[in-house]
């Protein structure tokens, strides 16, 4: 049961990692986004 019940924690984890690196992912694509508009402006 308590093998069952850290099983389950970790993969709350993992999925909390995966979200937080999609969300980090997502900010960089933004950011190369904004930039690319940026520097073709000049």
């Amino acid at each position: 049961m308590a093998q069952e019940a850290r099983r389950e924690e970790y993969q709350i984890e993992l999925r909390n990692a995966d979200h937080s690196a999609k969300l980090a992912l997502d900010a960089q694509e933004i950011i190369v986004s904004d930039l690319t508009k940026l520097y073709s402006t000049i």
